[in-house]
């Protein structure tokens, strides 16, 4: 098989997957009100997930079969990071605007 076919492949499952994903973490996360916590946990396990890729420099099957799912594993994370960051972003937009909005000229919050 032509590698370019493959890494196609790959990235047709991770954004299908991703997607699929993507949307119920979106919803889920519309209710959640520790919005700060899955931007942690989001990014976390990325960086534990690229923690592999370092061992696998060996050009063997076996090491090509690990690389192929951890290439649709950060396509999936990469769509769930991108998603969660678009939703904490506005949320902390809005919180600060809130917040400025409570306080009255001198800073001092308001009754």
């Amino acid at each position: 098989m032509d590698l370019n076919s493959i890494i196609l492949y790959l990235n047709a499952i991770g954004f299908g997957i991703g997607g699929a994903v993507t949307l119920i973490l979106s919803a889920y996360s519309d209710y959640w009100s520790r919005k700060h916590l899955l931007v942690t946990i989001s990014i976390a396990v990325y960086g534990a997930c690229s923690i592999p890729c370092y061992w696998l420099q060996r050009y063997t099957l076996h090491n090509f079969d690990a690389l192929t799912a951890l290439w649709i594993l950060f396509a999936v994370l990469t769509f769930i990071i991108m998603a969660v960051l678009s939703m904490y972003i506005p949320h902390c937009m809005r919180n600060i605007a809130t917040n400025e909005s409570s306080l009255d000229t001198k800073g001092n919050a308001c009754c």
